[in-house]
């Protein structure tokens, strides 16, 4: 079904761009898979062409989509940052953050899986693969959708972190371990995937 620009309000446009092309791909089965790339690609632009119709304070107040990688290497720890105190309340609406998950918002254009795959790296200086939605949710207290990602590590070789500014440490951490460096409370769909009780 075809959408006219004055069909979308500020709210649905956004939220498109943060939960996928649920309706148009048929093996996407509410997951961000290789197999639906293309067409959530396609909504993503579909839906940028919307946001032009927006003011500036629909769009400083519209929800926002953050992309976080989990990814495992061969010992089955999980990869995590500390972010430079600075910049532990950026985009949560100042919900202070130490450790997280690296990852980042998903910029107009693009999809969740290019977002964490292009953060990852920035980031941590790791190449990863994007291949699973673990889970989504709406962050306590924020106007944030989080995207849980399980990503594959391609290479264990890592490159120059180019985000300096934002991370202060780059580390694998045991998933038993995750509870203690995290502020905020684990996601339950996360918390299974990783093997650890919430």
């Amino acid at each position: 079904m075809k959408h006219t620009m004055q069909e979308y309000s500020s709210k649905t446009v956004l939220k498109f761009t943060c939960i996928s092309h649920e309706s148009s791909a048929s093996k996407f089965e509410g997951k961000l898979k290789p197999s639906s790339e293309h067409s959530f690609r396609l909504l993503s632009f579909e839906c940028v062409s919307n946001l032009f119709c927006m003011d500036e304070i629909e769009l400083k107040n519209a929800p926002k989509t953050i992309a976080l990688g989990i990814i495992f290497n061969d010992n089955g720890e999980v990869l995590m940052i500390k972010r430079n105190p600075k910049d532990q309340d950026d985009h949560l609406g100042g919900h202070k953050l130490s450790w997280v998950f690296p990852g980042g918002v998903v910029e107009f254009a693009e999809s969740s899986p290019e977002a964490v795959v292009r953060e990852v790296r920035n980031e941590t200086g790791y190449i990863v693969g994007a291949y699973d939605l673990i889970n989504q949710r709406l962050y306590p207290g924020s106007n944030v959708y989080i995207n849980y990602i399980a990503c594959k590590l391609l290479s264990e070789a890592q490159f120059e972190i180019t985000d300096v500014h934002e991370v202060e440490e780059v580390k694998w951490v045991k998933p038993e371990e995750i509870k203690s460096l995290i502020t905020s409370d684990l996601d339950e769909a996360l918390a299974n995937y990783l093997g650890i009780l919430n």
